[in-house]
């Protein structure tokens, strides 16, 4: 497989839609949210406006390239390839946009903030949550997967019993 442009557009593109979504975060006052998404669940400060908005967003911006491979009509290993992608994607723009955030305005991370609240935090001289830990080493495993190079195949012809017999 060629490794195709719109894979690296994709990445690119992931990671400026994180650096504007991280300034309109900043910019929207999220306290005005419709009375509707404030009913919904949430858990540990993901709120219906991260999974139903965010989330929707980063996923069409991520996974354009499978547009263009489900019109193409490629093949199923074509289109897991993308599908691998896209989750990449998702998961690299979710952790730059969470740090964008912050380093666009000058600070950082403090104890207490939501994005400690998912799955705690690591103090390392600087605070670091934990879900960042897991999608760094997820998004690279993504990626290997989609950019490695597929291995030559030894195929060996099985020889069908009955050709076999007219062989004799």
């Amino acid at each position: 497989m060629s490794l195709k442009r719109e894979y690296f557009t994709s990445i690119i593109g992931s990671i400026i839609l994180a650096h504007f979504y991280a300034c309109l975060e900043r910019w929207t006052s999220w306290e005005k949210l419709p009375e509707w998404m404030k009913s919904l669940p949430s858990f540990r400060g993901v709120n219906a406006y991260h999974y139903l908005f965010m989330f929707s967003l980063f996923m069409f911006i991520g996974g354009y390239p499978f547009l263009d491979d489900l019109f193409l009509h490629l093949t199923p290993r074509e289109l897991k390839k993308t599908g691998v992608l896209i989750i990449g994607n998702i998961m690299l723009t979710v952790l730059v946009e969470d740090a964008a955030y912050f380093y666009l305005y000058g600070e950082w991370i403090e104890p207490g903030y939501w994005t400690t609240k998912i799955i705690g935090y690591v103090d390392l001289g600087i605070i670091i949550p934990n879900w960042y830990f897991i999608l760094m080493v997820l998004i690279p495993l993504c990626y290997y997967y989609v950019f490695r190079k597929p291995k030559p195949r030894k195929t060996k012809v099985k020889i069908n019993k009955f050709l076999e017999t007219l062989k004799h």
